[in-house]
């Protein structure tokens, strides 16, 4: 099925290929996203699918080996290249990445893996910073989850609404302090007909081989939109605390605040941007744009005592019973950290903060983002 998980496999291997020059990597991948597009009802923008950009936005690097900025070779910085690649997108940095496992969509009761509920911007695609002509990303994941709250309303084709049974319910049941309580109350699951996975919203699915009927999108590196900023601090995380080296974790750091409250964590690309923030006792100002809104277990509340990762003692009883757990999730919105040069901001990492600390601490005003 056509989900942001579905593609990590094509997307993970493909990234980790040498390349005879980092600037060809679009233009690599443009057959595979040629078809990509021809078999899903879907477009895709510099190997983000639209359907699900506010989602994709939020990639990550998938290994402890972390990722590297592509930048033009030497003999080529002086033509004008093709195929820009942009920070946003994972096709700008070489390495094994992956889109985030969305909780909210799959039903999934044994992992707390990320929820995304609400998009908070619009966003807009456009070839130069300067541009008046911004094209709206077609992003419909959200229309299609608010399907769930209307029994009668009609589901794409190929999809059929299906009420738990008893056995359904007790699995439901299990997912208390995995998943959003928000997921819990949900009492039936959606299925298509040529899938045997169980979701908990339909999509657009995928779509016989149509032949070469359309173009290829056109590919524009920059993205507008008005979202919201705050102002917070990274820290390192102390090595006796980071347990878990494997799925990037190795990267993560803390996001606090002014007043040094543990609020939410950043993941960031590689080893070289964790030394530059130095010693843990040295939080550095970092510039945070909110993507989406949603849970995730590796946030606190504003007040609480936060800990990324259990116990040795927890994590055994954990791995005992078949379940990896850190913290019930938490509502949080999903941000980028960013930087600016010449008037564009650049991504340097994702993450997520407390939606509490968030709401307090986010600028009055929205900030108009052009991200290259």
């Amino acid at each position: 099925m056509p989900t942001p998980m579905g593609l990590n496999t094509a997307i993970g291997l493909y990234n980790q290929r040498e390349l005879s020059f980092p600037e060809d990597a679009f233009a690599a991948f443009a057959g595979v996203q040629s078809m990509l597009e021809r078999n899903h009802a879907d477009r895709f923008l510099y190997g983000l699918p639209e359907f699900w950009f506010d989602i994709a936005l939020n990639w990550t690097p998938s290994s402890h080996e972390g990722i590297v900025r592509r930048v033009p070779s030497e003999q080529h910085r002086s033509f004008r290249q093709p195929y820009q690649l942009p920070s946003w997108s994972w096709l700008g940095w070489a390495g094994q990445v992956a889109f985030p496992a969305d909780a909210g969509l799959r039903m999934n009761d044994r992992y707390p893996n990320p929820c995304f509920t609400v998009p908070v911007t619009t966003w807009y695609t456009m070839p130069i910073p300067s541009s008046n002509e911004r094209r709206t990303i077609g992003s419909g994941w959200y229309k299609h989850r608010l399907l769930v709250r209307d029994t009668s309303a009609i589901l794409p084709i190929g999809w059929k609404r299906i009420w738990m049974d008893d056995g359904d319910l007790k699995k439901l049941a299990l997912g208390k302090g995995i998943v959003p309580d928000c997921l819990l109350e949900q009492k039936y699951y959606f299925k298509h007909d040529k899938a045997k996975l169980k979701y908990r919203y339909p999509f657009p699915a995928s779509l016989p081989y149509r032949g070469e009927q359309e173009a290829p999108s056109l590919q524009t590196a920059y993205l507008f939109a008005r979202t919201e900023r705050a102002y917070m601090c990274g820290q390192t995380i102390s090595p006796t605390r980071v347990r878990y080296k494997r799925d990037g974790y190795s990267f993560s750091m803390w996001i606090i605040r002014s007043n040094g409250q543990h609020v939410g964590y950043i993941q960031l690309h590689n080893s070289k941007d964790m030394e530059a923030f130095g010693p843990s006792e040295s939080p550095r100002s970092m510039e945070l744009v909110a993507t989406c809104k949603g849970y995730t277990a590796n946030v606190s509340v504003v007040g609480e005592d936060w800990n990324v990762f259990p116990g040795e003692e927890e994590a055994n009883e954990q791995r005992r019973i078949g379940r990896h757990l850190f913290r019930t999730p938490k509502a949080c919105y999903f941000v980028l950290w960013i930087e600016w040069i010449d008037g564009v901001a650049y991504r340097k990492a994702s993450g997520a903060v407390a939606a509490e600390a968030w709401e307090q601490d986010k600028e009055k005003e929205l900030v108009d983002l052009i991200l290259g």
